[in-house]
């Protein structure tokens, strides 16, 4: 996607708890665009750990919990970025520095 596109939005510097891969865009799967807000869930775009943003916007690996209560539309979108990503073969790319 187009860095202009108006479903990404940059973020402070995070680090994904999975494979330390800095990440500071987040970009809409299936809900409305939008800034992410704490309980959002999201997909590392390097190894496609879903994360959760905390309370203070930090990310943490999602729990079975997470998963269980997402609208099923919204786990499809994910799962089917999460492919997208996959193929695209952004994990070739991670940066850890």
């Amino acid at each position: 996607m187009p860095i202009n596109d108006k479903s990404i939005h940059r973020l402070g510097e995070l680090r994904c708890p999975g494979c330390e891969a800095r990440l500071n865009r987040h970009g809409e799967a299936g809900g409305p665009p939008g800034a992410p807000r704490p309980g959002d869930v999201t997909a590392c775009v390097y190894c496609t750990l879903l994360l959760v943003f905390t309370d203070d916007m930090a990310l943490r690996a999602a729990t079975r919990e997470d998963l269980v209560d997402m609208d099923l539309r919204e786990l499809h979108a994910m799962v089917q970025a999460m492919r997208a990503l996959k193929a695209g073969g952004a994990h070739r790319n991670r940066r850890k520095h």
